[in-house]
């Protein structure tokens, strides 16, 4: 099994709860507090609050690299790296090492991804087939990181 393979089996599932998302979501600004957690999409109308939700990693453009959560140094909690930590140990066992290392230039990815936006897709896409959770959400946080919930 490849990342490849990976992204296409979430491809064939995803679409509908990804479209479903952006149907609740409308127009919309986000924050993030990751210390408690809490992420909220703030709407003209409504507000939605997460208190359970996942952080998988940051894409960014200055390193042209994508580093999974559960290695960042910030120290963030368990319970909100725990999914990037289950990932990595279903790429010891599938032989996916993009899953594996802590940090992945754009560079050696499928289909060369130029910016953080594809790079957190790709992996958020991947993360779906092996968790079972179809709705991901990314969004900018400084200099054009993207962040992958």
């Amino acid at each position: 099994m490849t990342l490849t393979d990976l992204i296409d089996d979430a491809a064939l599932f995803s679409l509908e709860h990804q479209l479903h998302l952006v149907d609740v979501l409308g127009e919309h600004d986000w924050h993030a507090d990751l210390r408690a957690p809490r992420l909220e999409f703030i709407g003209p109308e409504k507000t939605l609050v997460c208190e359970r939700f996942h952080l998988l990693g940051t894409a960014a453009p200055g390193p042209r690299s994508w580093l999974w959560a559960w290695a960042n140094s910030s120290g963030f909690p368990e319970e909100l790296t725990r999914l990037s930590a289950e990932l990595r140990a279903h790429g010891e066992r599938l032989g996916i090492p993009e899953l594996t290392r802590a940090e992945i230039p754009f560079a050696e990815l499928p289909k060369n991804p130029e910016h953080p936006v594809q790079v957190a897709f790709l992996f958020a896409e991947a993360a779906k087939a092996l968790s079972g959770c179809w709705t991901f959400y990314t969004g900018e946080v400084s200099g054009g990181t993207r962040v992958a919930f």
